[in-house]
């Protein structure tokens, strides 16, 4: 799993940080880039020593590295205190990488939990700011990896999520139309236009 961010508070660094033990222990390989607030430089590069065969900790912005992470990982970690759209968890579902994020703001409105009995969903969230929902929400995400026919469902809902303009402007047409005929239909029974 891995985590291309800015390493400010906003961006929910400090209940990741909390979290790395915790998926130290679940046996995953871990990878994070970014760069921000000097106290999440240390302590990460800290895990990053302590935890060398598994954590790739890269303090560096990297534009190339970026898509690499958001390529090859299988999970892309964006624990948000707020985030107002957010990009990374979008670009990373292109590549087939699965958002794990917190629910809030356009992660809420973009990241629909995966419900393996019904195929449905593109990612897994969690509300509470707290490292312990980060760690269930991982949790979950890593016993639906374990089982390869719904990670694959899983992959192919976050791929073929479209947020393009394309999308959108079909949407408010499709609304503008929708609100037409009503008007005109309110018209016709004698309504006010």
């Amino acid at each position: 799993m891995g985590v291309v961010s800015r390493l400010i508070d906003q961006k929910g660094i400090d209940i990741l940080v909390a979290s790395l033990d915790a998926i130290a222990q679940m046996g995953c390989h871990f990878v994070l880039l970014g760069t921000g607030d000097e106290k999440y430089h240390h302590v990460l590069r800290e895990y990053g020593r302590r935890h060398r065969r598994r954590f790739g900790i890269h303090i560096v912005f990297d534009p190339k590295m970026a898509k690499q992470i958001y390529a090859g990982c299988d999970m892309l970690l964006v624990p948000s205190y707020y985030e107002p759209c957010g990009l990374a968890h979008l670009i990373a579902m292109r590549y087939g990488t699965i958002p794990v994020v917190r629910a809030t703001g356009g992660l809420a409105d973009t990241v629909a939990e995966y419900n393996p009995a019904a195929g449905k969903g593109n990612g897994f969230s969690f509300e509470a700011y707290k490292s312990e929902a980060l760690v269930s929400a991982i949790q979950r995400a890593t016993a639906v990896y374990r089982d390869k026919p719904a990670w694959q469902v899983l992959v192919q809902n976050a791929m073929n999520c479209d947020f393009s303009w394309d999308a959108s402007a079909r949407k408010y047409l499709d609304m503008y139309e929708r609100l037409l005929k009503e008007a005109s239909g309110a018209r016709g029974k004698g309504g006010k236009s």
